[in-house]
């Protein structure tokens, strides 16, 4: 990457230049290992932290601008529409990809991006334009990699929904929720067994009463909870949030065929 071989090309210099002005004419390397080591760290580093401050630069006009579209649906209507949504979502993608140029100069920002924009595409349920991009995205992001697992499941392709989400705990073992969707996904494929395995493996990387109690419930043949997660859980979209029911002002519960009448 760019970034890298001009901090390399700097180094150079400075190793070569001390070497050669201390070396009396002939060259010395000892004399210019210590300053081309400097230089290589040191302008790798500012070039790094050059770039990923464009990045964010970039991810804040996006940001931005679904704050922006979001506030203009709420005025006129109290709730985006779905055309509203879909064009607010493919404004902020389209800013997203800008930062695209940034990766020639630096490793994983192109990998970065593709978790942002996957994610966008997986909120608004284009699962299949948005599986490429989670597939290209950054293992180490967990969120990234079980939404693509959740696109396979959907899909019933199981076996690449286990490469994903193994290859999410492996770089993401902290994250209970990760593996409690993964356990999930293995229950409701009559996989219980595999889905007790996969618990237990949780446990030894994380400490989660969540975790505890989804393990228990799969032993004792009852469902999983995942509500314990709250709105983390219900970002994947496998289930819809219970609905408050509504009140009556002259008291008990209101049911939806009292309002008709």
């Amino acid at each position: 990457m760019i970034n890298l071989a001009i901090a390399i090309a700097a180094a150079a210099v400075l190793y070569f230049g001390f070497g050669f002005a201390l070396g009396g004419g002939s060259l010395n390397p000892w004399y210019g290992i210590v300053p081309g080591l400097i230089a290589l760290v040191g302008v790798y580093l500012f070039l790094v932290r050059r770039t990923m401050k464009q990045l964010e630069a970039i991810m804040g006009r996006a940001q931005v601008e679904l704050q922006k579209m979001q506030e203009k649906a709420m005025r006129v209507g109290g709730r985006p529409s779905q055309k509203q949504m879909d064009d607010m979502m493919n404004n902020a993608i389209a800013i997203m990809k800008e930062g695209y140029s940034l990766g020639s100069w630096q490793f994983l920002v192109r990998q970065q991006i593709n978790g942002q924009v996957g994610a966008l595409l997986y909120h608004q349920r284009k699962y299949d334009a948005a599986e490429p991009y989670l597939r290209n995205s950054f293992y180490k992001n967990w969120v990234s990699q079980a939404m693509l697992a959740v696109i396979h499941f959907r899909a019933k392709k199981y076996d690449d929904m286990t490469v994903a989400f193994e290859k999410g705990v492996k770089a993401n073992a902290k994250e209970s929720l990760l593996w409690a969707l993964y356990a999930w996904c293995l229950w409701k494929n009559q996989q219980a067994d595999d889905a007790i395995a996969v618990l237990t493996r949780a446990k030894e990387n994380v400490t989660d009463e969540r975790i505890d109690q989804n393990l228990l419930a799969l032993q004792n043949r009852k469902k999983m909870r995942m509500e314990g997660w709250r709105e983390m859980w219900f970002m994947f979209a496998l289930v819809k949030p219970k609905q408050p029911k509504m009140q009556n002002p002259f008291g008990g519960k209101m049911h939806k065929k009292s309002i008709y009448r």
